[in-house]
Order: structure tokens, then C-alpha cells, then sequence
């Protein structure tokens, strides 16, 4: 079965260098497509880059779920299953659902209207000091960044704003979601409230670079994965 991989924010398909994949599998580059202020309409933008010629198998990271939300919404028959990596239909905290703050939100988008490398810069050191080995995270990041300060700050404006709690919902059964236990941007509390399988590794927002061969264990365990394993 294909598989195609989705990129997260301010990143590039390079971020899944270090996991295997096959000569059918397709890499997603979503900071290539212009940004449109309608999530819809970009995410649509992104679906036609695909050949599509049988259902998908989508294996996103963070921002890259909620690309995957709007398609499994729209195209629900070409949709197999979405393993999700550091990912959440809402991204934001509200109410009991636990998330970014808003103010941390307000903040970045502030900071990249005022300097966009310095801003991701930081935000990829802060997601490094999570992993394992920080100072090879961080380096490894740096070498992932993509998105001109356009595509960032719409790209931004959608994280805090779009939400596909109710898709994911309606989908369980086609969601995986791998969640790290120490990830500053989605975190391990969400394990509970998330529709469909959930497992846990003992990572941070980047498992594809801290722990690429457990990370890639999971993907391929898929439905036979046992509910919520400690790795």
C-alpha cells in the first residue's frame, strides 16, 4: 500500500531522512504550495500533488495532521489510515483540551514578523532540548527549515485556529497517533482524549530524529501495535 509523508511546520521533507521508505512512497512538500488564507484551499492545493490510484496510507508530523484531517474530510475513500507524529486535530489549549497556549502563539507569530529565522531558530532549539541527543536534534533541524515568512505566518494563523477534533472523531479507526512524552508542543495528557490508537515513545516532538528505528517500529506495527506501548 502507498504511503505518503507530510512535513510539519517550518520544516521540509527532509525531515524523514533517517526513516525508510519505498521507491512507491511520496513526500509531501507542503511549504512549496502558495499560502492562501483558506486552510481548505491550500490543503486541497497539497492533495494535487498526489497521483492517486489507490487508497493511502498518511503518515504525518505535527502541522502535517491537520493537512491529513482535511483530507481524510474531504476524501474519506481515498484515505486508508493517518498515522500521526506529534500531531492533534487542535493544537491549541482550551477548555479541557490540553494544548499550545494562545499567548505562545501570539508570541512566535510576533517574533516572526520581526525576524523569521531567529524565530524558528529558537523554536527548533526548543523542541531539541526535549530529545535525547539536543545538540544533533538541533543540527539536524536546522538542515529541515523551509517556508518563506508568508507561508510561515499563515501556516502559524492555521495552527491556532483550525479544528478537526470532530473529523478525527468520525475517523478513529483509521487514526494512529504516536505521541512523545516529553514534547512541548503536544502534550502526553492528550493520550486519553485522542480518537483511535494511541502509542507513546520516550521522545519529544522529533522522534524521526531522536529515535528514528522505534519511531519507524510503530509505523510499520500499524493495527497489529499493541494500544498505547512505552518505548
Amino acid at each position: 500500500m502507498r504511503r505518503v509523508w507530510l512535513h510539519g511546520w517550518a520544516s521540509s521533507p527532509e525531515i524523514w531522512t533517517l526513516l525508510p521508505r519505498t521507491k512507491d512512497d511520496h513526500k509531501i512538500n507542503l511549504s512549496q504550495q502558495n499560502a492562501s488564507r483558506e486552510f481548505a484551499t491550500f490543503a486541497d492545493m497539497c492533495w494535487q500533488q498526489l497521483k492517486i490510484t489507490e487508497p493511502l496510507n498518511l503518515v504525518a508530523w505535527s502541522f502535517g495532521g491537520l493537512i491529513s484531517l482535511a483530507w481524510l474530510a474531504r476524501y474519506p475513500q481515498w484515505v486508508r489510515s493517518v498515522t500521526f507524529i506529534a500531531s492533534t486535530p487542535y493544537f491549541v489549549g482550551k477548555d479541557q483540551w490540553p494544548g499550545i497556549e494562545r499567548q505562545r502563539l501570539d508570541t512566535l507569530n510576533h517574533t516572526l514578523t520581526l525576524s523569521p529565522e531567529e524565530a524558528v531558530k529558537n523554536f527548533w532549539w526548543e523542541l531539541a532540548q526535549q530529545e535525547s541527543s539536543s545538540k544533533h536534534c538541533f543540527k539536524f533541524l536546522m538542515t529541515t527549515q523551509q517556508g518563506d515568512q508568508r507561508w510561515l505566518l499563515h501556516s502559524l494563523q492555521w495552527l491556532a485556529t483550525e479544528d478537526y477534533r470532530e473529523v478525527a472523531t468520525q475517523y478513529a479507526d483509521r487514526c494512529h497517533w504516536i505521541l512523545g512524552q516529553h514534547d512541548p508542543i503536544v502534550p502526553i495528557s492528550l493520550e486519553s482524549k485522542l480518537p483511535g490508537k494511541v502509542s507513546v515513545l520516550n521522545a519529544g516532538h522529533c522522534p524521526m530524529v531522536s529515535c528514528p528505528e522505534e519511531l519507524y517500529a510503530i509505523i510499520e506495527g500499524g493495527a497489529n501495535a499493541s494500544s498505547s506501548p512505552i518505548i
